[in-house]
């Protein structure tokens, strides 16, 4: 997913090189909550500057896990958005509502329910696959730069075991 802890950056460019230095050293494992935060930050960061750069500030981090299901998944009923988003229903209403006011999804009845929707791109989001492509890879090449494939492996290992 591109809008993770997907993505913890190794670097915050806006910090001091002395700072970086000092982020970047080996923790001990009680400061896990605290180094995963800050790299979060850095990922949102970097995120955020790549949608402004791309004319796209209108859209959120957290319109990203939504989007990123519809381009990869197609159009999606909105209690399997909240589903695979793990969101609460009001939440998935609140994104979709958001970005069908910027032109980027569109509701449509459900045949097999009357009273839910079909959440799918428009044109205008469809076109934005390319442009959430370009900003995975740029957020890729920077969280995993100087890792090695095997540690890479390892790393999605343990996060997909940590229970909270």
């Amino acid at each position: 997913m591109i809008w993770l802890l997907f993505l913890l950056d190794s670097i915050d460019i806006s910090l001091t090189s002395n700072y970086i230095t000092e982020m970047n050293k080996p923790r001990p494992p009680d400061a896990v909550i605290s180094v995963m935060s800050k790299k979060l930050r850095s990922v949102y960061a970097l995120i955020r500057s790549e949608l402004e750069v791309r004319g796209l500030q209108a859209l959120d981090i957290s319109h990203g896990d939504l989007m990123f299901v519809l381009i990869h998944s197609g159009p999606q009923a909105m209690k399997e958005l909240s589903r695979r988003i793990d969101r609460d229903k009001s939440t998935v209403t609140s994104l979709v509502d958001k970005l069908e006011g910027l032109g980027f999804v569109k509701r449509s009845d459900d045949p097999a329910d009357r009273r839910a929707s079909i959440i799918g791109l428009t044109q205008k989001g469809e076109e934005l696959k390319h442009e959430f492509n370009k900003i995975s890879r740029i957020a890729l090449e920077r969280f995993w730069h100087g890792i090695p494939q095997h540690e890479r492996i390892t790393f999605m290992e343990i996060l997909s075991r940590i229970s909270i």
